[in-house]
């Protein structure tokens, strides 16, 4: 039996990100503000070793962040949170809450 996914702003940017940038799930769960800069349109990603990477985002993944921003992380009670996804439950996602997407 097939679960359906529920489609939110969150999980619709948390998909584009993964799909459009190919950073690891451990690389992901750390993701905060400070890491987009807005004005290049890149992603600071720390990865395995310690090494610093940077990658572009597309546009549409930009736009995606600002929907999810302005709308479904606005209205958390976590919104105050350095971390860029949140979970209903804390002010950071964990893999669990990946793997369940």
């Amino acid at each position: 039996m097939n679960q359906l996914i529920s489609e939110t702003t969150r999980n619709r940017c948390i998909f584009l990100v993964l799909l459009f940038t190919g950073i690891r799930e451990s690389e992901f769960i750390h993701f905060q503000f400070r890491d987009i800069d807005r004005f290049t349109g890149h992603l600071e990603v720390n990865g395995k070793g310690g090494k610093q990477r940077i990658i572009p985002l597309r546009q549409d993944v930009l736009e995606a962040i600002d929907e999810y921003l302005q709308g479904e992380r606005n209205d958390s009670k976590h919104k105050e949170s350095p971390f860029l996804f949140l979970s209903q439950r804390a002010g950071k996602l964990y893999r669990e809450g990946i793997r369940q997407m």
